[in-house]
């Protein structure tokens, strides 16, 4: 009979343990949640401990993770990615599909603000295919996302549209506009950067069509601008004509230098302004600029608006030309959004 020796627990007792190391990683989120890093990692260590002593290897794993991103948090880098490495190997043990997918996901993130971007792209990639194995093709999506806009970050631009290109079916087939969206985006500019025009400015309407279906703006705000450098914007006949008033020309650079709720309000005042004159010309004018200010940033249905009233001023002064040209803008715009479906 020996003597000394390490007395296994009871169940009981293992019991216990678990539910005191439960608490303690529940205070160690608090901590976390107040920026309280150093406490936090205390207690996940404490409850650490506790689950080895309990031999509930599930419990150590999922506290090898919490403190793997403590320490990533922390930017104590080769700390984090010890544990992180210590929790995945315990979640291959037990054949754990899915707590392998998000460990390998966290350790993506360490790894991409250590500024490993090798490194973190393969995390992500990993964690991308692990959670569509375990049947969970949010969190997927999410970190294939990661990883195709580092390949593109990278400039390595085909690597970057093939998993984009999965994003965006994932995205489609989950009904994902979100990601959609951001899959579209990087999608465009790994595309333009192809030279692949055309399909690049598909992708970046279509984030302006989400924009405008869902609300969700995302990118949205930047792709007029990608736009305008791929020549895709419709031109500013009023903002470029020798004949257009200054003061709506100079409100409309407003707008191009990236400002449009600056460019809005000075065309606003200025629309009205010229129909109190009756000055229906220039009425017209501003309300087409500000027409084109709302659709290029996707704002489909406000541009129509001012785009009608534009048409009803150039009806009043009789310009012929200028009627039929803002006509044909409006049947195109009403076509593309009849024609386009999520």
């Amino acid at each position: 009979m020996k003597l000394f020796g390490k007395k296994t627990p009871s169940e009981s007792d293992k019991d216990k343990m678990c539910m005191q190391a439960s608490y303690l990683q529940m205070e160690g989120e608090k901590r976390r949640g107040s920026d309280d890093l150093s406490g936090a990692i205390r207690n996940y260590e404490q409850a650490l401990d506790l689950f080895r002593r309990a031999e509930e290897p599930l419990g150590q794993a999922r506290i090898m993770q919490g403190l793997g991103m403590l320490y990533r948090d922390a930017k104590k880098f080769q700390e984090g990615e010890d544990y992180f490495n210590q929790a995945l190997q315990i979640f291959r043990d037990l054949n754990d599909t899915y707590r392998q997918g998000t460990t390998c996901d966290r350790m993506g993130t360490l790894y991409w603000e250590k500024g490993d971007l090798r490194r973190a792209i393969e995390m992500y990639s990993q964690a991308g295919s692990l959670l569509l194995k375990a049947g969970k093709p949010g969190e997927a999506m999410e970190s294939l996302n990661s990883a195709g806009s580092l390949e593109i970050e990278e400039s390595h631009y085909a690597e970057g549209e093939r998993i984009e290109r999965q994003v965006l079916a994932l995205a489609q087939q989950n009904q994902s506009y979100e990601l959609e969206s951001s899959a579209s985006y990087h999608l465009a500019y790994a595309l333009s950067k192809l030279g692949r025009t055309a399909e690049a400015i598909q992708n970046y309407q279509r984030v302006l069509h989400i924009y405008q279906k869902t609300g969700y703006e995302g990118h949205s705000a930047h792709v007029y601008k990608e736009l305008k450098r791929l020549g895709a914007l419709p031109e500013s006949q009023t903002a470029q004509s020798s004949a257009i008033h200054p003061d709506i020309a100079e409100a409309f650079r407003f707008f191009e230098q990236g400002q449009p709720q600056i460019a809005m309000n000075k065309l606003r005042e200025l629309s009205g302004r010229f129909e109190s004159q009756r000055d229906w010309l220039n009425a017209a004018s501003a309300c087409e600029s500000m027409g084109q200010v709302h659709q290029n940033l996707g704002q489909v249905p406000e541009a129509l608006e001012k785009y009608h009233k534009s048409r009803e001023f150039f009806q009043q002064c009789g310009e012929k030309d200028s009627l039929a040209r803002i006509t044909l803008r409006i049947e195109t715009i009403q076509q593309e959004m009849h024609g386009f479906e999520l």
